[in-house]
């Protein structure tokens, strides 16, 4: 019944930190204690209820290692069998498996977020050196065999030039792809906004873009990702949803930075899974930054994409 209750409020997106207090609730509940404090090492500890009684505590062992312990008290009042003890005991293995579970996964989404931030910072110097070094210098070439044709008359040369400046427009088109320029140096918001005004402009969708966050301060981490969701989500709103309207709005409260994408288009059956894979990419991009998204919709009633980044 405990892993029944557990798996049934447990996602792939739910965070470390609440997977144990969701785990360490439903054993509360289910075996009728008055506290559990659940420890799995690397992870904080979490107590769940008053433990205002004498604890009894059960280790939790994983493939022979020690990996944590369970500390739990009764209900006032009430006391804890040597039946409820061994119960506790037969608990503890699969307690033991979920608690590893639960590292292994946290431990693969930090480092998913160490390796996007290895790999966004790669892209930023990848774009450094093609902006500041071979796009110039490319297109000095360009102006240089440009004048010496001028001088003399040789022109033979205009299908070289003419390749060097194909090359130059090639690598701009490939540094935008590597990080938006307009994100890098001008921020969160100005991006936003030419991102929205390009696409009302492109679509006819009444796109309203409401952030009276500017964005200052912002990590750059925390502000890429927005805008990659907020990009994707729309794209998702002009390919698919038939929508005449949608609104995004930018604010940041508590630490974190949040967003909502909200759209008047057909919809979709959320129990059946017809997201599509952009949605899942935006769920897992959130993820990454140790973030949250959600995705809400009804058949006929449209669709809001809900994500929230620690900044």
């Amino acid at each position: 019944m405990v892993a029944a209750r557990f798996s049934g409020h447990v996602r792939d997106e739910t965070d470390a930190a609440e997977a144990l207090h969701v785990l360490a609730d439903v054993m509360r509940e289910e075996l009728r204690l008055g506290s559990v404090a659940l420890a799995v090492h690397g992870l904080p500890t979490c107590l769940v209820g008053e433990a205002d009684a004498p604890r009894t505590v059960v280790p939790l062992e994983y493939a022979g290692a020690n990996i944590g312990e369970i500390a739990v008290t009764p209900r006032r009042g009430e006391s804890l069998a040597q039946s409820d003890v061994r119960l506790l005991d037969d608990i503890a293995r699969y307690i033991a498996v979920a608690g590893q579970a639960i590292r292994a996964s946290d431990d693969l989404r930090r480092a998913q977020h160490a390796l996007e931030s290895a790999h966004a910072e790669e892209r930023r110097r990848v774009r450094r050196d093609l902006h500041d070094g071979v796009a110039p210098t490319l297109a000095s070439i360009r102006l240089k065999l440009t004048a010496y044709r001028r001088r003399t008359g040789d022109h033979g040369l205009d299908d070289v030039i003419d390749q060097v400046a194909d090359t130059v427009r090639e690598i701009r088109r490939v540094v935008e792809g590597l990080q938006p320029s307009v994100l890098e140096d001008l921020g969160l918001l100005p991006a936003l906004q030419i991102l929205v005004a390009d696409n009302r402009h492109a679509t006819g969708i009444n796109i309203v873009l409401n952030a009276p966050y500017n964005g200052f301060d912002l990590p750059p981490d925390a502000a890429n990702t927005a805008y990659r969701v907020i990009s994707e989500a729309l794209a998702n709103v002009i390919r698919h949803s038939h929508a005449s309207a949608c609104s995004i709005s930018v604010g940041h409260h508590d630490g974190a930075l949040d967003v909502e994408i909200r759209d008047n288009g057909d919809g979709f059956d959320t129990a059946n899974g017809h997201g599509g894979m952009g949605l899942r990419n935006i769920v897992a991009r959130a993820a990454i930054a140790d973030g949250t998204a959600t995705i809400t919709s009804i058949p006929g009633g449209g669709t809001t994409v809900s994500l929230r980044v620690p900044t």
